[in-house]
């Protein structure tokens, strides 16, 4: 195939306009460039450049594969530690793939995914179901594919893919992951805070002063936000809420509640409440989807031979010191602070058999500590 555009799109952000990169041994950043010379179906050249990409540990800084790809029809998530699959309208803990454990073949697919552990996590379980990445992964996809399912009475099912089955990866897997196999019930006396991004309906800024009348509307009661799930967006658009918080609100306590899908923007969003609001932020839930220094801005670019996107970043973001550098933009700048690391302060893992049963122990921790405030 030829993929040289692709090609020079990749070698351009990895050795000039990424700074991410800047971190990563220069030799083995030329071999992983060279190998996607190498490589003849579009597939192959993607997972190599996934690989080659994810050289930046950077979570902002990768392949997308998701318009490009086709994939077994099976949405997979991340739950706390374990993987969940959602199949007709049911909700199953994936334990193997055609007999081998499920982490095991996630382990070998974490050298194609950038960022953290915890990022890994979000933007990895697209490989358990895309054949050119199972193969490369070491798992046997000749005759289709059988996911092993355990149901919520613990019954275990073999779910079987034939290749004829393969369909589009993206409306399986968007782009931007928030986690969701089953809608999540706000309480009255929680706010949501699901995504600061553009091309929302209400717009983000009608719902960032929504959330700000309510904080202005009860100035003296514990607060619950809950940021699980968000991807991040534009911070800038929610410094009236956080005005609200630190000058008109006087409660005994904000409780943040924060998963590995919580990201970007959405992490700045805790770091400035954490400034602000300092002992009275509770933070509550799994370690976000970012440490709180990393690079970030930049853009998202079609590669026009593959159809995959690469997500490149231009400036850097200090939240746990509060330094900007040469390439951190001033209007970021002006705001940075240092928070930390932002580690939960009550630990709180999902499992699969939550969801399966409808329990959410995040939220009921949240509201208990919200009663007794």
């Amino acid at each position: 195939m030829d993929a040289q555009a692709d090609i020079d799109i990749i070698e351009d952000i990895c050795l000039t306009r990424d700074p991410s990169f800047g971190r990563v041994d220069a030799a083995e950043l030329s071999d992983a460039l060279t190998a996607l010379h190498d490589q003849t179906d579009p597939d192959g050249f993607i997972l190599s450049a996934m690989r080659c990409v994810a050289l930046a540990g950077n979570g902002h800084t990768r392949i997308i594969p998701n318009p490009a790809i086709r994939v077994f029809p099976l949405r997979i998530v991340s739950v706390g530690s374990e993987l969940a699959a959602s199949k007709e309208g049911k909700t199953y803990r994936l334990s193997a793939i055609n007999g081998t454990p499920v982490a095991e073949v996630f382990d070998r697919a974490r050298p194609y995914l950038g960022g953290t552990a915890q990022r890994q996590r979000v933007i990895g379980p697209i490989t358990l179901v895309w054949p050119a990445a199972l193969a490369q992964l070491g798992v046997n996809i000749a005759g289709g594919i059988t996911y092993d399912l355990t149901d919520a009475d613990g019954n275990t099912t073999a779910a079987h893919y034939a290749p004829h089955t393969l369909t589009e990866a993206a409306p399986l897997y968007p782009i931007s992951e928030t986690g969701t196999l089953q809608l999540r019930a706000t309480p009255p006396q929680v706010i949501a805070l699901p995504n600061f991004g553009p091309n929302q309906s209400p717009s983000l800024e009608a719902q960032i002063a929504q959330a700000a009348d309510r904080i202005r509307s009860a100035t003296e009661v514990p607060i619950i936000l809950d940021l699980r799930g968000n991807p991040g967006g534009d911070f800038l658009k929610t410094l009236p809420l956080l005005d609200a918080l630190s000058t008109d609100w006087h409660g005994p306590c904000c409780i943040a509640l924060v998963n590995k899908f919580t990201f970007s923007a959405a992490i700045v969003f805790v770091a400035l409440l954490r400034h602000r609001l300092g002992d009275r932020l509770h933070i509550i839930g799994e370690e976000m989807g970012d440490t709180t220094d990393f690079h970030a801005e930049g853009d998202t670019i079609d590669l026009p031979d593959t159809g995959a996107k690469l997500r490149y970043s231009t400036a850097w973001h200090d939240w746990k010191t509060g330094r900007p550098d040469s390439t951190t933009e001033p209007e970021i700048a002006a705001h940075m602070i240092g928070a930390g690391d932002l580690q939960p302060d009550t630990a709180i893992e999902l499992t699969v058999s939550d969801l399966q049963q409808g329990r959410d122990p995040q939220l009921q921790t949240a509201l208990r500590i919200a009663s007794n405030a």
